[in-house]
């Protein structure tokens, strides 16, 4: 049996946070898995991204605009996968 990971707690207050979010903790935010925050962001819906070397951050407070007022991110409609 394959054993899953859990997410990392939902934000309970921004300025706890890091400045700089990993991957696991932007989806954490957007409580989604890390694969969809990574395609989110591929697709340009997650603001604030630069790498460090290959590893990939996002400003905490790009994210917080994108989240809490949709600023930066896109509101851009898409359809179903058919999968």
């Amino acid at each position: 049996m394959a054993q899953t990971q859990t997410a990392e707690p939902a934000v309970t207050n921004w300025d706890e946070m890091p400045l700089v979010l990993t991957l696991e903790q932007v989806a954490a935010v957007m409580n989604v898995s890390r694969t969809s925050a990574y395609e989110a962001h591929r697709r340009g819906q997650v603001p604030g991204a630069f790498r460090i070397g290959r590893r990939l951050r996002f400003s905490r407070e790009a994210v917080r605009r994108a989240v809490e007022g949709g600023v930066g991110g896109t509101t851009e409609k898409t359809e179903p996968s058919l999968r």
